[in-house]
């Protein structure tokens, strides 16, 4: 068995057998490893989710992308922890006010709790 340390790295490992006039068998295995570097950044977004992303428009947006990119992984619950010193990073990432981002958050609260009443989402 192969191991990889590096994630980032993928590996295929093929084994052929052929079997020779005597009747034995010759097996060779060959390993190719590829690297394609680091992976881009992403997220998972459900389906009932892309409704809120699609109607977000202007400043409000961008704030939202920023967030977005502090998001746990699905398997914690997808949270973005919004703190007073996450809300400083992402208005310095964008060149707005705090205040900005403050706002931003309640219209997404809003906008996020109108949709999940409007839609009947329970969570």
């Amino acid at each position: 068995m192969i191991e990889v340390d590096n994630a980032d790295k993928i590996s295929k490992v093929e084994t052929t057998k052929v079997v020779d006039m005597n009747g034995e068998i010759m097996e060779e295995t060959t390993s190719v490893f590829f690297n394609y570097g680091k992976e881009t950044d992403y997220i998972k977004v459900y389906l009932d989710n892309i409704v809120v992303l699609a109607e977000m428009q202007g400043w409000i947006s961008k704030v939202l992308y920023e967030l977005i990119k502090g998001v746990t992984y699905a398997n914690k619950g997808q949270f973005i922890i919004i703190n007073s010193g996450y809300k400083r990073i992402v208005a310095e990432n964008l060149g707005i006010k705090q205040q900005s981002v403050t706002n931003a958050v309640n219209q997404l609260t809003k906008k996020i709790s109108q949709l999940k009443k409007k839609q009947g989402f329970s969570y």
